[in-house]
């Protein structure tokens, strides 16, 4: 009859003994170790048959069978050792002890019990979890039987040649912001006039290449870069550009900026803390520490990433950071290209001149896998390309004329001059609506032109307007002016309303046409 007895080890608490056959005499001790002995004894009565070891095995009947032989194991890769013993020697009770070796020679764990053998043969597996932090190099498993050398088994635990390379460190938070600081610039967006209308952000991510968002550039004539030193550059070249997933590369004459590098491919995901560069005052800095909160797929705008912090109109177009400083996305991501242009800059801050969807200045971040990687040798195009092209919303000018403008499915008049709105909405039917605007003026001055209301779609195409009529507008005198026109023959979606005095848009909104 074969016994069979089951050890594990070593471990934080000592050694775990699981008998499949056989009676305890004793429960587990641990002694000082004996020194290895190289062979046994001669005049020992046990005689070893044979050792085997792997990382999986099994019984089979009343063996211990090990399923991949091998004498190599790996960190990291493997998480533990398995020694079979096999021996043959006189029934009876006997005193097994078992000692862990490393390969300094130091015995690190020892293990003592005492069975009760009913049969001429034994066989005993021992396991040997691996840590991460194991001693590399030549193992052995010493066996000894009534204290006599009963076995010595050897093998190696070595580094894993195909694990990756452990990841170096991330950087403190203030060589991120260093880093990013000096690979950022302000950007002014400028009229016709050589005046700005817009401030946002970028970063050079190559020699001469400047990342920004679509939304800093969108209606501007030039743009006036501020760089961290305080000097100023000018550029009207654009690299490469996509106005609905809300980016564009600038072509920059500047050799000694630095740059910033593009985060791997899949690198995050959605749970991941990174840093986004703010801008809470004019010509100031900040690292915010953010968190990925998720992800957005748009049809025609492509991926959008959520994170946790509002960066304010300055930040559009700074790069939000992984833990390393790599660049993840570029922050802007508007889901309504020309949203933006309903801003208005007065003395640093903002006001709204029109109506948009509530979501539409919540700030997303386009990935950087987005924007291609070799535009510096591309021909560049200018603003005023983009401009022709239909690319750019026009700014709405300074000094506007109106008090407020509403959308509605209809309006009624009240007493000689004054128009109320009726149903005031954004959303409208295109079976069962009308839209209608109802704008209130108060001009600061004496306006004789003529007074247009035109539908665009996201793509900046012209889908519906009215005829041009007469208007005369008295400074200090309120007027008020409604319009109505079909929606029949739009598409379901997302629309712009620009409402024109002369050839210059006044006031604009935006809203949806559902069936």
């Amino acid at each position: 009859m074969k016994t069979l007895f089951k050890k594990f080890g070593p471990s934080a608490t000592g050694i775990i003994l699981i008998f499949l056959a056989g009676n305890v005499l004793s429960g587990l001790a641990t002694t000082r170790p004996q020194s290895i002995g190289s062979s046994q004894s001669q005049t020992s009565p046990f005689r070893l048959i044979r050792s085997t070891s792997g990382s999986k095995e099994t019984t089979k009947g009343e063996r211990y069978v090990i399923e991949d032989p091998r004498t190599v194991f790996y960190v990291p890769g493997d998480d533990k050792v398995i020694v079979v013993f096999e021996w043959e020697g006189p029934s009876g009770t006997h005193h097994f002890q078992g000692s862990w070796v490393d390969p300094s020679g130091k015995i690190v764990s020892v293990g003592n019990v005492d069975i009760q053998a009913a049969g001429s043969e034994f066989s005993c597996s021992w396991t040997l979890n691996i840590p991460d932090s194991v001693r590399q190099g030549l193992w052995a498993l010493q066996a000894q039987i009534d204290g006599q050398p009963a076995g010595v088994a050897t093998f190696e635990i070595v580094a894993n040649p195909n694990a990756p390379a452990a990841p170096a460190p991330a950087p403190a938070a203030a060589e991120v912001y260093k880093r990013a600081v000096d690979a950022s610039v302000f950007i002014d967006s400028l009229d016709a006039d050589g005046d700005a209308f817009r401030r946002g952000s970028g970063f050079f991510i190559d020699k001469g290449v400047l990342v920004t968002a679509f939304q800093v550039i969108d209606g501007a004539s030039s743009v006036r870069l501020e760089f961290p030193d305080g000097q100023n550059a000018a550029t009207n070249q654009v690299l490469a550009w996509n106005r609905r997933q809300d980016w564009a590369v600038l072509k920059v004459d500047a050799p000694k900026v630095q740059t910033l590098e593009r985060a791997p491919s899949k690198s995050w995901k959605v749970g991941d803390d990174g840093y986004l560069l703010g801008s809470p005052s004019e010509n100031n800095r900040t690292i915010e520490n953010v968190g990925i909160t998720g992800v957005q797929e748009s049809p025609d705008a492509g991926q959008r990433v959520n994170t946790s912090w509002y960066g304010g109109e300055r930040t559009f177009g700074s790069p939000l950071l992984d833990a390393y400083g790599r660049v993840i996305g570029v922050l802007g991501g508007n889901l309504f290209p020309g949203i933006e242009t309903l801003r208005k800059e007065v003395t640093g801050n903002y006001y709204f001149a029109g109506q948009g969807p509530n979501n539409a200045f919540v700030p997303l971040v386009v990935p950087i896998s987005l924007i291609p990687q070799d535009v510096s040798s591309k021909q560049p195009s200018t603003l005023g390309e983009l401009a022709a092209q239909g690319q750019f919303v026009k700014p709405l000018p300074r000094d506007i004329q109106e008090v407020s403008g509403t959308l509605c499915t209809s309006f009624k008049r009240m007493g000689e001059t004054a128009i109320v709105p009726v149903d005031s909405t954004m959303q409208f039917s295109r079976v069962r609506d009308t839209l209608a605007v109802v704008i209130i003026w108060a001009p600061d001055k004496k306006t004789k032109t003529t007074l247009q209301l035109r539908i665009f779609d996201l793509d900046n195409h012209a889908v519906e307007q009215t005829r041009p009529e007469k208007i005369e507008l008295r400074p200090q005198v309120t007027a008020y002016t409604g319009i109505k026109v079909p929606i029949a023959s739009l598409k379901p979606g997302t629309y712009r309303a620009d409402l024109l005095l002369g050839d210059d848009p006044e006031w604009r909104a935006f809203f949806k046409v559902t069936e």
